[in-house]
């Protein structure tokens, strides 16, 4: 990462220079900005592959986190608090938040942390059917039903 902000100091550097207003087609300090807070979570949005050899991004580690997690709680039996009965599902739910990295991500900038999380945890063991994209959801009724569904374990 530390490479990438070189970079991104020679763009800003040159925009800083540049005589007159941007031409179509021409770097500006926002897509600079947006590079940045891409590569800030994986330089895999902005083409340098993978972190790093020996090194790990902060998907890595979030997502290792995540699954141990799940198999921390696999077995846990939570309880419905309203009629003190488990839930059919044991194990805890977890919810990720990330406004980078969505699924149409992978046109426009060749990776999608949403894709990348799913298939990691798939390949570590959770059940692919134990993994729903917020995005999926278009409808309100779907939405409450996913919430439903979390709600339930």
């Amino acid at each position: 990462f530390r490479a990438y902000q070189k970079t991104l100091a020679e763009r800003i550097t040159a925009i800083e220079r540049r005589k007159g207003k941007p031409q179509r087609g021409d770097d500006i300090l926002l897509s600079v900005m947006g590079d940045a807070r891409h590569a800030a979570l994986d330089l895999r949005f902005v083409g340098w592959g993978r972190a790093g050899e020996g090194e790990d991004s902060k998907l890595d580690l979030m997502i290792r986190n995540v699954f141990a997690i799940w198999e921390e709680s696999a077995q846990n039996r939570y309880t419905n608090p309203e009629t003190g009965q488990p839930y059919a599902q044991p194990g805890a739910v977890q919810m990720i938040f990330s406004d980078l990295g969505t699924v149409g991500a992978q046109g426009k900038r060749g990776f999608s942390a949403y894709l990348w999380m799913r298939d990691e945890l798939v390949r570590m063991g959770v059940p692919r059917e134990q993994i729903a994209f917020m995005q999926d959801y278009k409808k309100a009724e779907a939405k409450q039903r996913l919430f439903g569904d979390l709600n339930a374990g």
